[in-house]
């Protein structure tokens, strides 16, 4: 359990990136669904593909591994869970064609595949995209 615990300083690498991708796939909703509720925007903008898996490629090996070893990951929350499921899903089927990629590099290549959602809960949404456009009218300034 303590191999799959963050780090200190295992923060995502790409926060401002991801958080531009957010705020692009709520804009997508958004133009889409004009007479709809924020938290049906918010639900709707967590489930558009993403341009990649927001986690950094140190945390994916590690959990990586983990899985490889048989952990199941029941003490991460679903969308984490659901999210390194895909990612193994996608390293074993990449290891399977190109067998003399590591599993490391496997790893890499895969998390900078889009991905099919943003995992993330519309609730983590909304507070991502408050900061998101609180950091952009600051930085206008």
């Amino acid at each position: 359990m303590r191999a799959l615990m963050k780090r200190k300083g295992d923060g995502c690498e790409y926060i401002r990136e991801r958080d531009a991708d957010l705020a692009r796939a709520f804009d997508e909703c958004m133009k889409c669904n004009r007479q709809t509720s924020v938290a049906e925007l918010m639900e709707c903008a967590v489930n558009v593909p993403s341009a990649r898996f927001w986690v950094s490629e140190h945390r994916a090996v590690r959990i990586i591994r983990q899985m490889k070893r048989g952990n199941r990951l029941s003490c991460f929350a679903k969308n984490k869970r659901e999210m390194f499921v895909e990612i193994w899903r996608r390293v074993c089927a990449l290891r399977a064609t190109e067998p003399r990629y590591s599993l490391v590099h496997a790893v890499r290549v895969v998390i900078k595949q889009r991905a099919p959602r943003f995992y993330l809960t519309p609730e983590s949404a909304a507070v991502i995209l408050s900061r998101h456009r609180k950091r952009a009218r600051s930085e206008r300034k």
